[in-house]
C-alpha cells in the first residue's frame, strides 16, 4: 500500500541553517537563490536519511559519506555560529496524511554522530518524543495508556532501540506480543518509505560513456538516479514503448533530439542512441553535452509515480536559454501527474516559463510553490522566503529578483556602449 507523499521539510542547525526553516512541497516546488545561500542545505538532510536507509549494511545513525551527499566529518553538517559548532541538527519530514517524524542528531567525539531524539506525530493525535536514554515510566507514558497497563501487568518492559536513522520501542520479553505495534514505528516506516522512493538527480552529472552498465531496475532507485538512466531506457525499449515515445517528445520540446533508443552491447552493456539529423542515430557520447545532462532529469520525471519526490539539482544545466524556458513545461507535465518535483535552479528563464504556463491557464497556481534562499548579514544564517503564484503567474516581491540582475546587466552594457560612442 502506497503512503501519502512528502508535504514539508523542516531543518535546523544544519550548515548555514541555524534556526528552523521550513519548505512546503507542492507538485512543482522551485528552490532559488544565490550560490551558497542554503538551497542544497535544506535538501541534504533528506539525502542523508535516504543513503542511510539504503545502505547494504547498518552504517549507524547517519551515513555521511554516501552516494547522494558525500560528507567527510560531522563538523561539516553542524551549523557553526561565531566560529563554534551548534552541536546538534534536526530534520522533520511531514507527509500529506499528517504523519510527521522529527529526528535530532548530535555530534559526538566518541561516536561521530548519534540520534538524540525522535518525535513522531500522526493525525490521530499522537505526539510522542523518545530518546535512547528513556526507560521505565517515561516509556510507559509514551505508549497508549491501555497498552502500557496491560504490558506492565504482564511484567513486560520496554526499551528504546535504534533502527538505522529512526528509533523504535521494543518489548522484552516479546512472547505473545506480536499484536503490539507502537504508532511511532508506523509513522517512521511511512516516512522512511517515502524517502526511499525519492529520485535524486544531482547537479554534478557524469559525462556520457559510450557503453553503460545495465543496473537492476525496480520501483526504488538507491543512490543517485543517474546510475539507472541507461537501464530504465533499456527496459522501456522492451516493455514500455509509450514511455520511450514520451521521452522523445519531451527531449524534442527542449530542441535536443526527437528520439532516444537503447542498443544492447554484448551481454551486460547498453549504448544510448539519439537522433541527430542529418547524421541519423548517434551514440550519446557523440552529441552535445546538453543532451546527456538533460536526459537523467527527463527519465526521472517519467519514471516517478504520483506522490514520488523527484529532486532535480539544476535541471537547466548546459541548456540553451530557449531550452531552459521550455524545461518549465516538462516539469509541469510531471507535476500535473501528481509527482512532487523539487527543482533547485539558477535560471530566471525556467522560472519565467513556469509563470507563463500559469498565466496561460495551463498550470494551476496552487500546484506551484516558490522558495527563495538568502544568507542574512551579519551572522550569515540562511533564511527562506516562500510565496505563491496568483492566477496571472505573478509572485510579488522576493528579497532579490532574477530579473533585477538581467536588467542591471543589460543597463550596464547599454551605458558602456553609450560612453564608448561619446569618446
Amino acid at each position: 500500500m502506497r503512503v501519502a507523499g512528502i508535504r514539508s521539510i523542516t531543518v535546523a542547525g544544519f550548515k548555514s541553517i541555524r534556526r528552523a526553516q521550513t519548505i512546503e512541497l507542492r507538485p512543482l516546488t522551485i528552490l532559488a537563490g544565490a550560490n551558497n545561500s542554503g538551497k542544497s542545505s535544506i535538501m541534504q538532510p533528506l539525502l542523508l536519511l535516504k543513503q542511510t536507509l539504503e545502505a547494504p549494511f547498518d552504517p549507524g545513525p547517519l551515513r555521511l559519506d554516501g552516494p547522494n551527499v558525500p560528507i567527510d566529518s560531522v563538523n561539516e553538517v553542524l551549523h557553526c555560529g561565531a566560529g563554534k559548532p551548534v552541536g546538534r541538527f534536526s530534520v522533520e519530514v511531514a507527509l500529506a496524511n499528517y504523519d510527521a517524524c522529527s529526528l535530532e542528531f548530535r555530534g559526538s567525539s566518541r561516536k561521530g554522530i548519534e540520534i538524540a531524539a525522535m518525535i513522531a506525530r500522526n493525525a490521530r493525535g499522537m505526539d510522542a518524543r523518545v530518546s535512547p536514554a528513556m526507560t521505565g515510566q517515561a516509556l510507559h507514558r509514551v505508549l497508549k495508556a491501555d497498552v502500557a497497563r496491560r504490558t506492565r501487568d504482564r511484567g513486560i518492559r520496554w526499551s528504546v532501540v535504534r533502527q538505522r536513522c529512526f528509533l523504535n520501542l521494543e518489548a522484552q520479553p516479546a512472547n505473545g506480543l506480536a499484536w503490539l505495534v507502537w504508532d511511532g514505528a508506523i509513522v517512521a516506516a511511512n516516512v522512511g518509505s517515502q524517502i526511499e522512493r525519492m529520485l535524486h538527480v544531482p547537479g554534478s552529472r557524469p559525462k556520457p560513456a559510450r557503453v553503460h552498465g545495465i543496473g537492476a531496475v525496480g520501483d526504488k532507485f538507491p543512490g543517485a538516479f543517474t546510475d539507472y538512466v541507461a537501464g530504465v531506457i533499456d527496459r522501456w525499449q522492451g516493455v514500455r514503448p509509450d514511455k520511450l515515445r514520451e521521452l522523445g517528445e519531451g527531449m524534442a520540446r527542449l530542441a535536443l533530439t526527437s528520439r532516444v533508443e537503447a542498443r544492447r552491447v554484448g551481454g551486460s552493456g547498453v549504448e544510448i542512441l539519439v537522433a541527430a539529423s542529418p547524421q541519423g542515430l548517434l551514440n550519446l557520447a557523440n552529441v552535445g553535452l546538453g543532451v546527456s545532462q538533460a536526459l537523467p532529469a527527463m527519465v526521472a520525471l517519467l519514471t516517478a509515480e504520483a506522490d514520488d519526490l523527484v529532486y532535480l539539482e539544476e535541471p537547466e544545466i548546459h541548456l540553451h536559454p530557449r531550452a531552459q524556458s521550455a524545461m518549465a513545461s516538462v516539469l509541469a507535465d510531471a507535476a500535473r501527474r501528481g509527482v512532487i518535483v523539487v527543482a533547485e535552479t539558477h535560471s530566471s528563464l525556467l522560472l519565467r516559463g513556469v509563470q507563463t504556463l500559469v498565466a496561460k491557464g495551463e498550470l494551476k497556481p496552487e500546484l506551484v510553490k516558490l522558495h527563495w534562499f538568502q544568507r542574512r548579514a551579519p551572522d550569515g544564517c540562511t533564511r527562506v522566503h516562500s510565496t505563491d503564484l496568483d492566477d496571472k503567474g505573478a509572485f510579488g516581491d522576493w528579497p532579490e529578483d532574477f530579473d533585477d540582475v538581467s536588467w542591471d546587466a543589460a543597463r550596464e552594457y547599454l551605458d558602456a556602449v553609450e560612453s564608448a560612442s561619446v569618446r
